[in-house]
């Protein structure tokens, strides 16, 4: 079951740290943040948890859209990135070997 919970958390961090990148850690900047956690190889499942984990906690704020297709409309997760979001991502690389209130250590996640 840790490996589970620890697993979830890193999504959530592997997420969240590529808003932060993709945004140059601009909280005005908005993402499709589903094509950024595709684009680092994270399931449609995992990343429908972890979106709403980080939405819940304030680490993300969301931008509501609708992408229209020939199939109809989809929704977009669009997002930025807060300021307790950027907070938490620098805190995770000023502490590598030690867990914050979100994630592991750094140190940990990236084995």
């Amino acid at each position: 079951m840790q490996n589970i919970v620890q697993e979830n958390q890193i999504y959530r961090f592997q997420i969240l740290m590529e808003l932060y990148k993709t945004s140059n850690s601009d909280m005005d900047f908005i993402a499709n943040i589903q094509e950024l956690a595709s684009n680092v190889g994270i399931s449609n499942m995992a990343f429908q948890a972890a979106y709403k984990y980080l939405y819940m906690h304030e680490l993300i704020r969301m931008h509501p859209s609708m992408a229209t297709s020939g199939t109809g409309s989809q929704t977009q997760y669009q997002a930025s990135i807060t300021h307790q979001g950027m907070k938490v991502v620098e805190e995770v690389f000023k502490y590598q070997h030690k867990a914050t209130e979100y994630f592991p250590p750094y140190r940990e996640m990236m084995r």
